[in-house]
């Protein structure tokens, strides 16, 4: 019994920073988008016109992130369309506020887990208003820990 509780003593170290890994790259994500795309490209909105549940889903996707940035995502899409991992991801909200009801007039935000590609975690977000018949795109591109890039696109509907 002593020697089981020494060895998970010893390897808890091991195990506590990998669960932790997954969270940061969505948080980093969510923090790049409300701190700096936010501001700049929904002048006039304040984080309470947006619905957001605090948590990421459960799927884990890109958005035609190969249009933007060079690496061949052909195989990724085709490859791992969308991965359902069934685990949602608590997102720290910080300062920001957000409606607690979905709303037509309000944005429906929403944060897909990380997929790891070639070296660089990339989170796809998008912003969608009913009433408007518009979704925003944006996929994240994330690097040691620091966003290097993002891409935008939007389809109306």
């Amino acid at each position: 019994m002593k020697r089981y509780l020494i060895t998970l003593l010893l390897l808890i170290p091991f195990v506590l920073p990998a669960q932790n890994e997954q969270i940061i790259k969505e948080q980093i994500a969510f923090d790049y988008f409300m701190t700096k795309i936010f501001p700049k490209d929904y002048i006039g909105f304040s984080s309470k016109s947006v619905f957001f549940s605090g948590l990421t889903e459960s799927k884990k996707r890109i958005f035609l992130a190969g249009r933007c940035f060079d690496e061949n995502f052909k195989n990724l899409f085709y490859k791992f369309k969308t991965i359902d991992t069934k685990k949602k991801l608590k997102i720290k909200t910080n300062s920001f506020r957000f409606s607690k009801r979905k709303r037509n007039k309000y944005f429906d935000m929403k944060i897909f887990r990380s997929m790891r590609h070639k070296g660089y975690d990339y989170v796809y977000l998008s912003l969608y208003k009913k009433n408007k018949h518009y979704r925003d795109h944006y996929t994240i591109k994330i690097k040691d820990g620091n966003v290097v890039d993002f891409c935008y696109r939007n389809e109306v509907f």
